[in-house]
């Protein structure tokens, strides 16, 4: 094999080394890292069966938004939306819009903006009762998640 066949053959692997790499870099940099700042609800109260409210001002890690790898449209959702503690699936999310806007959807709603770096996580989950393949959210009840709405910060990890 001569140096120049040699040559040929290896830069052409060489850049997409280089391609991939930076493509695992580019992916990194676009983790979000979610933290809740307030949050108001609502909790059934099994003895009285009715719904009550409940508010929270403590800050805490909620939820990360890194990108999709789950394989589901990613081209129409470049995202995953997964809760911060244990990783567990919570949505879907679009890419960012010319605003800078970016819609998640699952287990509830989540709006972030890229510039302000706030969201909107609003879940009917609990209290509006809808079909799903998990029959503990067919039946609004006490056994059901909290229906609610949060508000906080998201800022790349």
């Amino acid at each position: 094999m001569t140096k120049k066949s040699l040559i040929a053959k290896t830069l052409p692997l060489c850049s997409a080394l280089v391609f991939f790499s930076s493509l695992a870099e580019a992916e990194r940099l676009n983790e979000f890292a979610c933290q809740v700042e307030h949050r108001v609800g609502f909790n059934y109260q099994k003895q009285h069966k009715t719904w009550v409210g409940s508010t929270s001002d403590d800050v805490v890690s909620a939820y990360k938004i890194k990108p999709n790898s789950r394989g589901s449209d990613l081209k129409k959702y470049p995202y995953e939306w997964v809760n911060a503690s244990d990783d567990s699936f919570m949505g879907f999310c679009t890419n960012f819009n010319l605003d800078a806007q970016m819609t998640c959807k699952g287990l509830g709603k989540l709006e972030f903006n890229k510039d302000t770096k706030r969201f909107l996580y609003v879940s009917d989950k609990g209290y509006v009762s809808y079909n799903s393949p998990r029959p503990k959210y067919y039946v609004a009840d006490q056994e059901s998640p909290q229906p609610g709405m949060a508000i906080g910060t998201c800022n790349q990890s």
